[in-house]
């Protein structure tokens, strides 16, 4: 009778035993929880400030662009200096009707095209004096 006994009791205790790691387990388990959670929670934290400084950041730079433009806008395009001199009217009036429509053609133009008459087994380039001048050969071929 002794013996069921002690071993109720060694059971009763592993029993216990098991029952207390258990608990310990789950302590372990449930702070690194509240670890995690906690820095999660922080995390968020840290996100909703960024967020938040961002939206400021992008109020401002909208109202700077705002009066940008509204300072452009009262502002308006520069105006160019006037000329000061003396112009004659007649040929500001000349230009405005129109009177110089033609163009005159230019002078001091030198032609430097030469002909050669193409001779069968003469070079046709023979005919000429200046290497650099424009040739213009006719003849048969």
């Amino acid at each position: 009778m002794h013996f069921p006994v002690q071993c109720f009791k060694c059971y009763f205790l592993s029993t216990v035993k098991w029952c207390f790691l258990l608990v310990q387990e789950l302590r372990s388990r449930e702070e690194e929880l509240e670890r995690v959670s906690l820095q999660q929670r922080m995390h968020e934290e840290a996100l909703r400030r960024r967020e938040h400084e961002l939206a400021e950041r992008e109020v401002q730079l909208v109202e700077r662009e705002l009066n940008v433009m509204i300072l452009q806008q009262v502002i308006g395009k520069p105006t160019p200096k006037k000329r000061s001199g003396k112009f004659r009217k007649s040929r500001l009036k000349l230009l405005k009707t129109g009177g110089c429509k033609s163009i005159s053609a230019p002078s001091g133009i030198v032609c430097h095209l030469k002909t050669c008459s193409f001779v069968s087994g003469v070079d046709s380039y023979a005919c000429c004096k200046n290497e650099f001048a424009v040739h213009n050969c006719i003849g048969q071929y």
